[in-house]
């Protein structure tokens, strides 16, 4: 509820400040305050329940995270039509009033007084170790980092790729919200489907998926074949597959993490989004005017991740056990 608050706070710094620093430290402290509801969801999703029933609730939550950020182009670009640019920061406010009123009348308290742990160097320490000894954590929440990259990639090479490449012009928010849908769709179809397949069978299957669809737009670039539609369809069912990957891999970094889920969660939480914020920088920074950085920045992601699944299960994919 804190973090919620400063992120309404700091929504109306931005359209008070007075220069653009201002405007980036707002910012900067907003980014901050959103930390917060995104690692108590998840340790919350983890008090609450365990296996694959986890995964099917985490899906549900994760469909709402992994669309968000792609559907942001069309609601900012609507907004700017219709209000000044400072309306973007003052829907942010609202926005974060609205969330905070519903979790301050309707959310309970999910963390059992018995695992509560005192905000201290030994405790704090205890759960870190506890953390960095369970190869699954580690290995699921590197692989969702680098995994994510991909889909970083994308976001940071998407206007030069839709608008400069393609032409898409005025449309491009439009294909973006699109694309959103898909990641949606798919995470929301991963929690129908996790508790009778297992959260292994299907985000492993998925990253085989991903890395023959990467090798698939890999050819075409390479094949000259490239265009709007020769791109959209593979790269749409590559969309598709990030819903049954991203939440699995939550949910597996977080299953033996029952008794220290807020610890876990800002972990995993933090991995995941450094690794894939750096990995998908370099994949956007990379940007040539083609297709290439992209489909081989896909390409090297999948096959990273299958490695360190590899590692994580030594050597046993679609494990039974989860």
């Amino acid at each position: 509820l804190w973090g919620i608050a400063l992120y309404g706070v700091t929504g109306l710094a931005c359209v008070a400040a007075t220069s653009f620093e201002l405007l980036l430290a707002a910012r900067f402290v907003q980014g901050v305050a959103s930390a917060a509801p995104r690692v108590a969801s998840t340790a919350m999703v983890r008090d609450c329940y365990d296996g694959r029933v986890m995964a099917r609730v985490m899906s549900l939550a994760l469909t709402f995270f992994m669309a968000v950020p792609l559907m942001t182009p069309l609601i900012g670009q609507i907004l700017i039509l219709l209000a000044p640019w400072e309306s973007v920061f003052l829907f942010l406010s609202f926005y974060a009033a609205v969330v905070a009123l519903i979790c301050w009348r309707s959310l309970p308290e999910t963390l059992a007084p018995e695992n509560r742990r005192a905000i201290r160097w030994a405790p704090v320490h205890d759960a870190l170790g506890a953390i960095f000894r369970s190869r699954q954590t580690v290995g699921y929440s590197i692989a969702a980092g680098v995994f994510f990259g991909a889909l970083f990639g994308f976001v940071n090479s998407a206007q030069q790729i839709m608008v400069g490449l393609f032409g898409l012009g005025p449309l491009f928010p439009v294909v973006f919200a699109i694309i959103a849908f898909g990641v949606s769709l798919s995470a929301f179809v991963n929690a129908q489907l996790v508790e009778r397949m297992g959260m292994r069978r299907i985000s492993h299957g998925a990253i085989f998926a991903f890395i023959g669809l990467s090798l698939v737009m890999l050819g075409i670039e390479l094949a000259g074949l490239r265009s709007l539609w020769s791109f959209l369809p593979v790269f749409s069912l590559q969309m598709l597959v990030i819903g049954l990957v991203f939440s699995n891999f939550n949910a597996l970094a977080m299953e033996p993490q029952g008794r220290i889920a807020g610890m876990a969660s800002s972990f995993v939480g933090a991995a995941s989004v450094l690794i894939g914020a750096l990995v998908g920088f370099a994949i956007g920074a990379a940007y040539d005017g083609t297709l290439l950085p992209l489909t081989i920045g896909f390409t090297l992601c999948g096959l990273v991740v299958l490695a360190l699944l590899v590692w994580t299960e030594r050597g046993r994919l679609f494990g039974a056990k989860g």
